[in-house]
C-alpha cells in the first residue's frame, strides 16, 4: 500500500473504533493479507502484529468457514461496497471465538483498488452457542485441520449451505451432489425420524449430539456420530465422525464375548475369573458343581478363601507370581463348601490388566483328560 492508501485506511479505522475502542480494526491488501493489526485485534485474537501481518486473513478463520472467507466474501465487498458476516475464528491459544466481520474496500487517490478495511467485533451475546461448540469440540480447529471430521452447514430448513470435502467423502458423493441434499435425505430410513428429532432439538435448544445410521450415495449404510449446534444466524452446523469401523469392531467383540461365554457355560471344566486381589469375579456352572457353592456364595469368595487352610499361603504366593508373569500353573488343594478338600491343578492367564482367567483340573477331570488322550 502506498502512503495515500495507508492514510485512507487509518482515517477509516479511526472512525470505526471511535464508538467501540475494543473493536479489532484490520487493513488488508488487495489479496486479502493483513497489513495493519491494531491493539483491539491483539486483545480479540491473541496474536501480535508480528505474528499476523503478511498472512491471509483466513489464517484466523476455522477451516469450515475458509470455504468462502477470502473468496466470495471479499468479492462481495468489492462489488457492493460493504460485506458483513459472522465467522468462527481460532485464537492464538487455540480456543474458538465467534466474531462479526464488516469489510469495505479501499481506493487510492486515483480510484484504484488498494485493499480492504475490516472491523471485527466479538459476538459476546452469543456465548451460549460458543460454549456449546467449545465444550463439544464440534468445531475443534485441530480436528478440522486433520481432515477426518466432516462438517456441514445447513439453513434452518435443513438445506445444504456449505460443507468440507470430508463430509462429501463420508457420504460417497461429490460436493455438487451433496449441495442438492437436505438433512432428511442423509439418514438410513430406519434412523430418519431420530435424525429429524436430533435437528429439531438443535433448532430449539441450540445443541445436540447422537450416533446414527446414514446412507451413502452407493446405498451402503454407515454409522456416524453427529454433533450439531445452532449458529447465531439460525443456521445449523453439524460435525460428522465416521464410526463404522469402530461399530464393526464392537460387534465383533460382542460376538466373540458371546462365544466365550457360551463356551464357559457349557465347558465341563471349572472356570474362574479372579481380579488382582484374588477375589472371584466370574465362574461357570462347572465351578459351582466342583466346589458345591450357590452362585451368590461363590461370588463372595477369593482364591485364598477357596484354598485349604494349609495352602492359603501358597494361594497368596501363586497370585503374586501370576501378577508378575501373567500366567501360572500350580497344584493346590481347594476346599469345597462341605469342607472336603479337592486336589487340583490351576492354570491361569492374564486377560486384562487386573483380571485373570483360571481353569481348574481336579483329579476326576485329569483322569477323564488322560483317558481321552490315551
Amino acid at each position: 500500500m502506498d502512503s495515500s492508501t495507508t492514510d485512507i485506511g487509518q482515517d477509516l479505522g479511526q472512525r470505526l473504533i471511535e464508538d467501540d475502542p475494543d473493536s479489532a480494526v484490520l487493513l488488508l491488501d488487495p489479496q486479502g493479507c493483513v497489513s495493519t493489526w491494531n491493539a483491539g485485534a491483539v486483545r480479540l485474537a491473541g496474536y501480535t502484529a508480528e505474528q499476523v501481518v503478511g498472512l491471509p486473513i483466513t489464517h484466523l478463520v476455522a477451516a469450515t468457514f475458509q470455504l468462502e472467507a477470502s473468496g466470495r466474501f471479499l468479492a462481495d465487498a468489492l462489488s457492493t461496497g460493504l460485506a458483513r458476516r459472522e465467522e468462527l475464528w481460532v485464537r492464538a491459544d487455540g480456543h474458538p471465538i465467534w466474531v462479526s466481520v464488516t469489510v469495505t474496500p479501499l481506493r487510492d487517490t486515483s480510484g484504484g483498488h488498494a485493499g480492504f478495511a475490516a472491523l471485527v467485533r466479538s459476538l459476546a451475546g452469543h456465548r451460549q452457542c460458543e460454549a456449546a461448540l467449545l465444550t463439544s469440540e464440534v468445531i475443534s480447529h485441530a480436528d478440522l485441520v486433520r481432515g477426518p471430521l466432516g462438517v456441514l452447514v445447513a439453513d434452518a430448513q435443513g438445506r445444504h449451505v456449505e460443507s468440507n470435502e470430508a463430509v462429501a467423502e463420508l457420504l460417497g458423493c461429490t460436493p455438487q451432489e451433496l449441495s442438492a441434499l437436505t438433512i432428511d435425505q442423509l439418514p438410513d430410513p430406519d434412523d430418519r425420524e431420530a435424525v429429524l428429532d436430533h435437528f429439531r432439538r438443535v433448532r430449539e435448544e441450540g445443541y445436540a449430539e447422537g450416533v446414527f445410521r446414514l446412507r451413502r450415495r452407493d446405498s451402503r449404510m454407515i454409522w456416524a456420530e453427529v454433533r450439531a449446534a445452532r449458529l447465531s444466524d439460525g443456521r445449523l452446523m453439524a460435525a460428522f465422525q465416521d464410526l463404522t469401523e469402530r461399530v464393526r469392531r464392537q460387534e465383533e467383540l460382542r460376538a466373540g464375548e458371546a462365544r466365550y461365554r457360551l463356551y464357559l457355560e457349557q465347558a465341563p471344566l471349572a472356570f474362574f475369573v479372579f481380579n488382582a486381589l484374588g477375589h472371584v469375579v466370574e465362574f461357570n456352572p462347572a465351578a459351582l458343581a466342583l466346589l458345591g457353592y450357590e452362585a451368590a456364595e461363590l461370588a463372595a469368595q477369593s482364591l485364598a478363601g477357596l484354598s485349604a487352610r494349609e495352602d492359603q499361603d501358597l494361594a497368596a504366593s501363586s497370585l503374586a507370581r501370576l501378577a508378575a508373569s501373567g500366567r501360572l500353573a500350580q497344584e493346590i488343594r481347594l476346599l469345597r463348601k462341605d469342607g472336603r478338600p479337592v486336589p487340583a491343578q490351576l492354570h491361569a492367564v492374564r486377560v486384562t490388566s487386573d483380571q485373570y482367567l483360571c481353569f481348574c483340573l481336579d483329579e476326576a477331570s485329569r483322569q477323564t483328560a488322560a483317558r481321552r488322550t490315551g
